[in-house]
């Protein structure tokens, strides 16, 4: 394979998990905002700040919940999807790299999500002017980082560089949407702490799962097929774990998201 070739091939792999991890989660976000939108806007036409602030509540828990666990495992087990992914190129030093992209490329999209949905919050405000701001925020701190990135020699060290432009992007925007929501939603609570402990312990639970399942398939699996079985096995039980202490700690409280 020539180097042309190689790179080709690496750009093909990280577009096609860049896209699989963006679709899967942007869906998620896509029903959450669809689902609260409305909700959002018949709390302001009744002038019920309390009941707005509730509803964002209960989007934002929602929102962590559905991407936490794509998150935790690409956290984990990036270096073995990567590795699927790769399958075929002779150049084995852009497997880490990969690795790393896939598992930021989730946090980016967690973070857009919550973007994403803190603008339909505003909307519902009739605001506009915070989420036109940053989106052009977005955008440029995107290509100044992505500028800088080709000042990295080429390789799997530009490949992550490029990925931290899309995150650092992303991270912006969120910062100044939250924040502008934050300030509207005053004195009621941002986030429901109780739902964000259940939700950070039930992720935390399912690690030991996702631990056990990168150490069976470098000790055992031995081609790329039996690192596909037992990724899906292992990522399905860390699901498994995950909803399961999840359901039991909202269970036990009167504090579920409603």
């Amino acid at each position: 394979m020539t180097a042309d070739g190689a790179g080709t091939s690496v750009t093909m792999a990280r577009n096609s998990a860049t896209v699989a991890v963006w679709t899967l989660l942007s869906v998620v976000v896509l029903v959450l905002m669809l689902a609260s939108l409305p909700e959002l806007s018949e709390a302001m036409r009744r002038h019920d700040p309390a009941a707005f602030a509730t509803i964002w509540r209960r989007g934002l828990a929602y929102a962590l919940v559905a991407s936490l666990p794509l998150l935790l495992m690409l956290a984990i087990l990036g270096g073995p999807t990567a590795n699927i992914l790769a399958n075929g190129l002779r150049h084995g030093s852009v497997i880490g790299p990969l690795g790393i992209c896939l598992a930021m490329v989730a946090v980016a999209q967690l973070v857009t999500g919550l973007s994403d949905l803190g603008n339909q919050a505003l909307y519902a405000r009739l605001e506009d002017r915070v989420p036109r701001l940053a989106s052009r925020v977005t955008f440029g701190v995107t290509a100044l980082v992505a500028a800088a990135a080709l000042l990295v020699p080429a390789g799997g060290a530009r490949l992550v560089c490029l990925v931290v432009a899309i995150l650092t992007g992303e991270l912006a925007a969120a910062g100044m949407v939250l924040a502008r929501i934050r300030r509207v939603i005053r004195p009621e609570l941002f986030v429901d702490r109780r739902a964000l402990r259940s939700t950070l312990f039930a992720a935390l639970a399912a690690v030991p799962a996702c631990v056990v399942t990168w150490w069976v398939q470098r000790a055992y699996a031995s081609d790329q097929l039996g690192t596909l079985v037992v990724l899906a096995v292992g990522g399905g039980t860390a699901v498994a774990v995950y909803a399961a202490v999840l359901k039991a700690s909202w269970k036990s409280r009167a504090d579920i998201p409603t």
